[in-house]
């Protein structure tokens, strides 16, 4: 399958594990790709530090803990 999209003067894409919109808070809402979409967005124009920092920091502040039950990896790349 081929895929083609456009490119922009700055150009981000996030790959991460699946720890991350699977988590859930106390009522078991899971974190899910919407938010991390909406975070990623918000964010984009920033440093790949920047972003995945963003993107814990809304996790810590969904799920309303420090830590997590299963393992989260990101990572962000940034090319012009």
């Amino acid at each position: 399958m081929n895929t083609a999209f456009a490119m922009l003067a700055v150009n981000v894409i996030q790959c991460g594990t699946d720890g991350l919109i699977e988590a859930e808070n106390a009522q078991a809402e899971f974190f899910g790709l919407e938010r991390t979409k909406a975070i990623f967005r918000e964010h984009a124009s920033e440093t790949p530090q920047a972003i995945i920092d963003a993107l814990i920091d809304g996790l810590k502040l969904f799920c309303q803990t420090p830590s997590f039950m299963d393992d989260i990896s990101l990572m962000v790349f940034q090319w012009q």
